[in-house]
């Protein structure tokens, strides 16, 4: 069988294997006492492997086997898919998965993943696998993959740091003056390559007025109206932004609005009321 172990006699009672070419055993015991020991001198991997104990009793055959070998520390531990740069990309509310592999020596060596100093994953085989689903306050943190074992003065480890792309998340502030109001598109965003698209300015109703070009960098600065004609400008401004990474919903482009509402009714509003008053006077 291709699987089988293939022992070779080292020898039979105390009595050496005189075809044996390994030197450095001594078999020595009492068989009055019922005792025999396989010594070996200046261990090394030459001699790793499986032992086997064979001796008879009245009516029973015994058999001991000793899985035997070297210690040796771990080696060669790698995190999958790190960038020369140790860097790992990925993308917001996605899966990921962070493979961390080691030549896990004897005894196995204990594998640890640790993310902000917390254990969040760990094992004694040659890989350890860390899956979790990705948000944006990801993006920068290192996680680290260490092994631990009693024949190394330190662990061995591997830091990545995630870099996360995620769509814009749009807020707008105004900075009011006595001659114009600036309204600022806020974006925060990952990578930061994005575009600015027109202003919308709707009504309270979300009712379209029109479109307006803002600056590069995402202003939209009014121009305060004269005496009687404040409300012009009132209803809701709306900022819309693109990196080219959808949400959740599928969407590319993500808003941000303000409203900004001058004091006295809006044109809409007193137009509501004169057309309500038209209408009972009928």
């Amino acid at each position: 069988m291709p699987n089988e172990t293939i022992l070779i006699a080292y020898s039979e009672g105390l009595q050496i294997n005189p075809n044996l070419t390994i030197t450095n055993i001594a078999i020595y015991g009492n068989f009055t006492r019922g005792m025999c020991h396989l010594q070996i001198k200046n261990f090394s991997t030459a001699n790793d492997g499986i032992y086997q104990c064979t001796y008879f009793r009245p009516g029973s055959i015994n058999i001991q086997r000793y899985n035997v070998f070297s210690k040796k520390p771990p080696t060669d531990l790698t995190i999958v898919n790190a960038s020369e740069k140790n860097i790992i990309f990925g993308k917001e509310e996605v899966r990921m998965g962070l493979k961390c592999t080691v030549k896990t020596g004897v005894p196995a060596a204990t594998l640890v993943w640790r993310k902000q100093d917390l254990t969040v994953s760990n094992g004694s085989r040659g890989s350890l696998l860390y899956q979790f689903t990705l948000t944006r306050f990801d993006h920068i943190q290192s996680i680290t993959c260490y092994a631990f074992s009693d024949l190394l003065t330190s662990p061995l480890s591997q830091t990545i740091y995630l870099d996360i792309q995620y769509p814009p998340d749009v807020t707008v502030t105004s900075t009011i003056s006595e001659q114009n109001i600036t309204l600022h598109c806020v974006a925060d965003v990952r990578p930061d390559n994005y575009t600015f698209y027109d202003w919308e300015h709707k009504l309270e109703f979300n009712e379209h007025i029109r479109r307006i070009r803002g600056t590069q960098k995402g202003e939209l600065i009014i121009n305060k109206s004269q005496k009687g004609q404040e409300n012009e400008n009132d209803g809701i401004y709306m900022c819309t932004v693109s990196n080219g990474i959808s949400n959740l919903k599928g969407k590319t482009k993500q808003e941000g609005q303000s409203v900004i509402m001058s004091q006295g009714k809006s044109r809409y509003t007193q137009y509501k009321m004169e057309c309500s008053e038209i209408c009972s006077g009928y």
